[in-house]
Formats: structure tokens, C-alpha cells, sequence
């Protein structure tokens, strides 16, 4: 059975340690149960540790050998490990204790997880991890493209992926990831700067099964991207092009037309999207960061008609 290795309701390792059989306490009412007495399988890594927050579960490796060799078998057996919560606080040498033996992970969160973190001790977790579904290593500052190559070569079954605040990310890279991981539902490439319109374009035809696309701060894709967003992927629910000056109005109006699922529209800082194309998504119920301008009052109910050009010739 595997477990989920994240923060869930706590349990005080105090009181689970000092936890007494009712059989014992009937023959010896001083004795006490040691938290390591009781089966390790079945209920301290099937049914109490799952419940213990990351950072007790750091702790405890601290405690003995015992109580190591405990937390790298539950370990062992995690489809989760979230490092989020506690990315300040982990060592180098804890994480490497935590993922020694694990090969059942299906998500894996890193993110701000920075200094020690390197492409050596990450990549080996991703060859041993084939069936990874879900990875964040959001504003992981210290890896390289590397790690993404990595990625792209050992796990084919990923869903999400998000490299947000990984400004190392490199173009070659990203279109292997695209080309090996043809079943992404989530991509958030948030300020990966160095990312072209033609690497992106790659991803998109490759995944149109795409539901959320992040590229904000992508500052040099232009309308191709939104273009071919907006034709190639029809379960598209959430897309973020916040900081791209680039993207115009007509390919904003193909995203209505063509994205029926779309559910929000983040445009912040895109000097050329109006309300001239966004108008037509908030009438269908599309959520948009950038606020509809008021409408006057005499022009609510009186609305002005557009002269037609050629009146004004036969004057």
C-alpha cells in the first residue's frame, strides 16, 4: 500500500509513543509500549505516520538508528512527497535519507526549495521514479536545464509540470519535455525568459489536451502562441499571458471563438489586449484579471451607432 507523505492533521509524537496495551496494562500497569514495538507495516507506516506533519517526520530520523531506518521504509513507500512546506528547513542530507529507496512516487513538490538543491541529487530520484505524474520545482534556483532533460527522458506518464520562477530553463529542453510528454494537462513556465515562440508552439501541438498554460513574463512570444493555443487545445480552461506585451487583440477574440471551456483569462500588463476583444469573454462568463472599464450611464441606455461611412460621401 502506498502513502501519502505530506502534511495532513497532526499527531503529537509524544502521545503516540506513550500509547499502552490494554493487555499489558492489565499484567504490568508499569510497563509501557515503545512507539517501535508496534508493527511497522501495518501500523506506524500504514496508519500513523501518513498523519504526521513533514517536519516531525524530519525529526524523528534524529531521534536513533531505529527510528531512521523506519522513516526510509515509509519513505520507500510514498506516492506523495511534498517538500514545499518545509523547503527552508531541508538539508541536503536529509532529503537524500528520504528518497534513497522510493520508487512509487507519483507527485513530487520542490518548490523554493534552493541552495541545495542540485541537478546530481535530483536527477537519480527522476530515474528511479518512471511513473511521476505531477513534479513542481517552482522557484527551485539552483538547478539547470539539466534536470528538465532528465525529466522529459524517464517520465512519460507526466501531467503537470511547473517550472515558475526557473529562469535557467532553456529552450532545448523544454521542446525534448514536449516531445517525450505527450499527455501534459498543466504547464506553468512562468518567467522562463529564455523560451521562444517556436518551443512553445512545439509543446502546445504536442499536448492539446492542455487545461492550464502559464506563460507569463514570457516576454518575446507573440500572437503565433495564442494563435495556436486557441486551435490546438479545445479543453483549455485557465491561460496566463500576464507581462506579454507582445499578444494583440485578434488573437484574444480567437480564444472565444475556438477554447469553449476557457474558465479564466489572465492578461495584466498586455498594453494591447482592450476591452474591445475581452468584452466578448466576460459575456460568456470568462473570469479576467484586468477590470472592465464603467460604463457611463447615458451610454447604458442610450447606446451611440457607429455612423455609416458612406452617408456622409453622398453629402
Amino acid at each position: 500500500m502506498s502513502s501519502r507523505c505530506e502534511d495532513t492533521t497532526p499527531i503529537e509524537i509524544q502521545d503516540v509513543a506513550e500509547m499502552r496495551s490494554d493487555e499489558d496494562m492489565s499484567v504490568d500497569h508499569e510497563r509501557h509500549i515503545n512507539l517501535l514495538d508496534l508493527p511497522w507495516h501495518d501500523i506506524l507506516i500504514g496508519r500513523i505516520l501518513p498523519y504526521i506533519p513533514m517536519k516531525q517526520i524530519f525529526s524523528l530520523q534524529r531521534v536513533s538508528t531505529h527510528f531512521q531506518e523506519l522513516i526510509r521504509q515509509y519513505m520507500a513507500n510514498c506516492s506523495v512527497l511534498d517538500f514545499s512546506k518545509v523547503a527552508s528547513k531541508v538539508t541536503k542530507e536529509a532529503f537524500l535519507t528520504a528518497v534513497e529507496r522510493v520508487e512509487t512516487l507519483r507527485v513530487l513538490s520542490l518548490q523554493n526549495c534552493k541552495g541545495w538543491l542540485k541537478d546530481d541529487i535530483l536527477m537519480p530520484v527522476f530515474s528511479r521514479n518512471k511513473y511521476l505524474q505531477r513534479i513542481d520545482l517552482g522557484s527551485s534556483s539552483g538547478l539547470t536545464s539539466q534536470s528538465v532533460h532528465c525529466i522529459a527522458v524517464n517520465c512519460y506518464d507526466l501531467r503537470s509540470i511547473s517550472l515558475s520562477e526557473c529562469h535557467w530553463v532553456q529552450a532545448p529542453s523544454v521542446a525534448v519535455l514536449a516531445l517525450n510528454c505527450r499527455k501534459l494537462q498543466h504547464v506553468d513556465l512562468t518567467s522562463c525568459w529564455e523560451l521562444d515562440d517556436e518551443t512553445i508552439v512545439t509543446l502546445i501541438m504536442t499536448n492539446p489536451g492542455l487545461k492550464f498554460l502559464s506563460l507569463a513574463k514570457i516576454y518575446g512570444i507573440t500572437d503565433v502562441v495564442v494563435d495556436m493555443v486557441a486551435r490546438s487545445c479545445p479543453k483549455l480552461e485557465c491561460l496566463n499571458i500576464q507581462g506579454c506585451w507582445r499578444i494583440t487583440n485578434s488573437v484574444i477574440r480567437l480564444l472565444g471563438d475556438c477554447c469553449p471551456k476557457l474558465r479564466r483569462l489572465e492578461v495584466e500588463d498586455c498594453r494591447d489586449v482592450t476591452e474591445a476583444s475581452l468584452a466578448r469573454l466576460r459575456v460568456k462568463g470568462v473570469e479576467i484579471d484586468a477590470k472592465a472599464p464603467p460604463r457611463r450611464l447615458h451610454e447604458a441606455q442610450h447606446p451611440v451607432l457607429a455612423p455609416y461611412p458612406a452617408l456622409y460621401h453622398q453629402i
